[in-house]
């Protein structure tokens, strides 16, 4: 399975949770910019809806979300060293795909 260009995994992602939105973002430690995954979650179900790797500059982003949904964002420290982060009642923006 090769990531999207911005590093969404492909997913079995249900037809309901599609739409023209975006949710992007940077995962930071200790204010470095950190390659660590990142995962995104629907906050009514806890549904898991698509998961990445931030970039080593710690840019994320999943596209074609529902807007009219929210959503959760979870980031993992997969070498142990920090406890998860969320952010929590994330909606997606709006954006024109080409």
């Amino acid at each position: 399975m090769s990531p999207t260009r911005h590093g969404e995994l492909p997913s079995s992602r249900r037809s309901d949770f599609w739409g023209n939105g975006r949710i992007e973002g940077r995962v930071s430690i200790e204010g470095v910019p950190a390659a660590r995954r990142v995962r995104l979650f629907d906050v009514r179900t806890g549904l898991l809806i698509a998961e990445a790797w931030s970039r080593k500059d710690g840019f994320y982003r999943f596209d074609f979300l529902d807007i009219s949904r929210d959503y959760f964002v979870l980031a993992h420290d997969h070498v142990r060293q920090f406890n998860a982060v969320i952010a929590d009642w994330v909606r997606p923006e709006p954006t024109v795909y080409p």
